[in-house]
């Protein structure tokens, strides 16, 4: 197999969306999304995709698997700090276990060197097996736990 990783254009949202969707029905047992649809995607891709990183893993000029970023600023203890968050990591069921994940997460630790940023930082759902074990695989640490409380 001879994967293609690289950073997405225009042109690839389209297809980034169907991937997006996948994904969001994948994690629809743990998160509550609101109006899961295709629709949304693309509409949330589009929205989202100027001023944001993404990387496509491409398998015969077909889009096989997706990761979603951005640079971010947080203050900590009256410094500000800044690093890629990486909200999005997807490859499709068949081509799981081939390594893709991990090559277009080193996609997003490029980008940081690029930029200069010391960490890059993403999140998984608790019970999300797979990013649970491939995660710690290639170097993240666990630093914080989120909780989430629906008010209506």
């Amino acid at each position: 197999m001879k994967m293609i990783i690289r950073e997405a254009t225009s042109k690839d949202l389209k297809y980034v969306a169907k991937l997006n969707f996948e994904l969001d029905k994948y994690e629809k047992r743990w998160y509550p999304y609101p109006n899961l649809n295709l629709k949304n995607s693309e509409k949330w891709l589009k929205k989202s995709f100027p001023g944001k990183k993404i990387f496509v893993a491409i398998d015969n000029k077909k889009i096989v698997g997706y990761s979603f970023g951005w640079i971010e600023t947080r203050f900590y203890h009256n410094k500000v700090k800044k690093y890629v968050y990486c909200s999005d990591l997807f490859v499709l069921k068949e081509y799981r276990r081939k390594g893709i994940g991990k090559k277009l997460i080193k996609k997003f630790e490029d980008f940081c060197r690029k930029k200069g940023l010391e960490y890059l930082q993403l999140s998984t759902n608790f019970k999300n097996k797979i990013g649970k074990k491939i995660y710690p695989s290639i170097g993240f640490k666990e630093c914080e736990i989120m909780y989430v409380k629906r008010i209506r």
